[in-house]
C-alpha cells in the first residue's frame, strides 16, 4: 500500500493545463533551463513512485527527473535519477501524468526536504506544468551559471509516493492467528488417522 510522501496534484490526480515552468535542452530553441521544486516528506518509506505533470513543446521527447537531498536550499547529494518520454503535449491535458514506477532503493525520512529536478533532452523544450491546488513554494532554476533561488512560487505538479507493506490491524492479526491454529488442528488430527 502505497503512502503519500508529497503531492500537489489534484483530487483526482489533475494539474494547471496551460501554465507552466520552462525546460530546456542545452540546445534547445529556448536554451538551457533546469528546474528544481523543494519539497518536505509527510512520511518516511522506499520511494515506490513519482508522477509529474510534464508536457512537451518541440525537440527531443524526453527528459531526466531526479530526486535530491536538500542542502541548504539547495539540491545535495543525487539519490535517484530516471529517464522519461512520451510525455503529452503541453497545453493538450491536465490528467496525463509522466509515470516512474519500479524505483528502488531510494528512502525519504519524514519532515525531511527533499528536491525534484527536470531537466530536458538535448534539444527539447518543455514544461512542467504548474499544480492546480494552489501550492507554492521554493523554485529554482539553472541556466548554466548555477542555481537561482525563486522562494513562494507556484511550483510544478508532481507527487512522491513510498511503497509500504499495509500493517494489519490488531484484530485482523487475531483472526489470521486463530485461522492458523485451527488449520495446524486439523492437519494434526488427520495425521492421528
Amino acid at each position: 500500500m502505497a503512502d503519500v510522501a508529497y503531492s500537489n496534484l489534484g483530487n483526482p490526480p489533475s494539474y494547471n493545463c496551460c501554465s507552466g515552468w520552462t525546460v530546456g535542452g542545452v540546445n534547445s530553441i529556448v536554451g538551457l533551463v533546469r528546474n528544481a521544486e523543494q519539497f518536505t516528506s509527510a512520511v518516511s518509506g522506499e520511494v515506490s513512485q513519482i508522477d509529474v505533470g510534464l508536457g512537451w513543446v518541440v525537440g527531443t521527447d524526453a527528459a531526466t527527473i531526479s530526486l535530491w537531498t536538500s542542502v541548504n536550499d539547495l539540491p545535495g547529494m543525487e539519490l535517484g535519477s530516471w529517464g522519461v518520454s512520451n510525455m503529452p503535449v503541453f497545453g493538450s491535458t491536465s490528467t496525463i501524468l509522466t509515470t516512474i514506477t519500479g524505483i528502488s532503493g531510494v528512502h525519504v525520512d519524514a519532515n525531511s526536504q527533499y528536491f525534484l529536478v527536470i531537466e530536458a533532452a538535448d534539444d527539447a523544450w518543455e514544461a512542467w506544468n504548474w499544480n492546480d491546488t494552489g501550492a507554492t513554494g521554493l523554485l529554482l532554476q539553472d541556466s548554466g551559471n548555477g542555481w537561482v533561488q525563486f522562494p513562494d512560487n507556484t511550483v510544478g505538479a508532481f507527487d512522491v509516493l513510498t511503497g509500504g507493506v499495509a500493517v494489519p490491524e490488531p484484530g485482523t492479526l487475531v483472526m489470521l492467528g486463530s485461522g492458523v491454529l485451527a488449520a495446524a488442528g486439523a492437519f494434526r488430527r488427520k495425521l492421528n488417522l
